[in-house]
């Protein structure tokens, strides 16, 4: 902010002048042709300096003062076991925030995320989780953005910024999408095994699964008020009635790629779930014991050589494909050996976003052989 704003004449502030400039020579509208006498000393130049808006007194007191709960932000290794077999490394990095009462807020935001995405033991090919409480949200945004209109700004772009928010109101819009997915906590995405060609080369070309072992979970405190909701949304579709003893049903609805088992949808507490395959069946089941605790925002959990493998396979078809349509092909044999070689390698992957007491923190875990 000291760089945007000018503040202290720092070293961020001087790059960024430097790179306007450069931007503004190379921009034949900034202002620096003036081939046409006509126009010249007429139009002011079109981006020539950007960050003046920025660089009042008042915009550099006001904005410096929103920054200042924010004052730094730190890194570190949590973990490191490089002797052991599996090898594991885990790190942070929070971005620090000193308004108690803020945070506080902000912790209500965290939703659920299943425990076996958090950690690198059941090693999913990929895995994704969102958790926000959406009960939360409005509240929340509805909070923030009353703190932030009820100050006044001398600043012309906050003042037009508290404008913008007072005549949008963004927590109403929220509160009716909210109220919509009323309970939910979570959602989550995980792909324990997958075998199959994916073509590239042709648009809209759909992937020819040979094998898939996946799960799809949606948390909620109200799970059959959800299930009742998306029946409604889709007409003519009967309600969905899923027995509270988590005995599963077929999914009714056609999968966009054939799958070699029919899909089953069941309710496991207060989770539902959609699965396919031994593991997933597995970890369905055992989704029936997780309380619907708050664990974080966002997790992703990838098998690195599972993910460059697909990766791989799919440039080799995207290559054959190609052999004998005279089109040049986008992957080289030494590009596709190191792709190869990265496939092999036995590593899994976890990161997450998550909000703590002390500020926003990052981390990641890694596990390799």
């Amino acid at each position: 902010m000291k760089g945007i704003t000018g503040e202290g004449n720092g070293e961020f502030g001087r790059m960024l002048d430097a790179v306007i400039n450069m931007a503004n020579q190379d921009n034949p509208d900034s202002g620096n042709d003036t081939t046409d006498s006509s126009k010249a000393n007429t139009t002011p130049p079109a981006n020539e300096k950007p960050l003046d808006a920025f660089r009042t007194d008042a915009c550099r007191k006001e904005m410096m003062a929103l920054v200042a709960s924010w004052p730094q932000s730190v890194f570190g290794y949590t973990k490191m076991e490089f002797k052991s077999s599996p090898k594991n490394l885990e790190a942070s990095m929070i971005i620090e925030g000193t308004d108690a009462e803020f945070m506080k807020s902000m912790k209500t935001l965290r939703g659920y995320i299943p425990k076996m995405l958090l950690n690198t033991r059941e090693r999913p090919a990929f895995g994704i989780g969102f958790g926000v409480n959406m009960d939360s949200l409005s509240p929340f945004v509805a909070k923030a953005t009353q703190g932030f209109i009820s100050k006044e700004y001398q600043c012309d772009f906050l003042a037009q910024t508290k404008q913008s928010l007072v005549q949008s109101n963004p927590a109403m819009a929220l509160g009716m999408m909210s109220g919509m997915v009323s309970g939910v906590q979570g959602v989550s995405v995980t792909v324990f095994e997958i075998e199959g060609k994916l073509d590239v080369s042709q648009p809209g070309a759909i992937p020819e699964i040979n094998k898939i072992d996946a799960l799809i979970t949606i948390s909620s405190s109200n799970p059959q008020q959800l299930l009742m909701m998306a029946s409604n949304m889709q007409p003519g579709m009967p309600p969905l009635q899923l027995p509270p003893d988590g005995t599963p049903i077929d999914l009714p609805v056609p999968l966009p790629v054939p799958a070699l088992a029919q899909m089953k949808l069941a309710l496991k507490g207060s989770h539902i779930t959609a699965y396919v395959g031994e593991r997933a069946t597995k970890f369905a089941q055992s989704m029936a014991s997780e309380k619907l605790e708050p664990s974080g925002i966002f997790v992703v959990n990838i098998d690195f050589g599972k993910y460059m493998a697909l990766i791989a396979d799919a440039a080799k078809a995207n290559i054959d494909s190609n052999q004998g349509n005279h089109q040049p092909t986008t992957l080289s044999k030494k590009d596709q050996a190191m792709l190869d070689a990265i496939s092999k390698t036995n590593m899994q992957m976890v990161e997450s976003l998550d909000i703590r007491d002390e500020g926003v923190a990052f981390d990641i875990k890694m596990q390799t052989n």
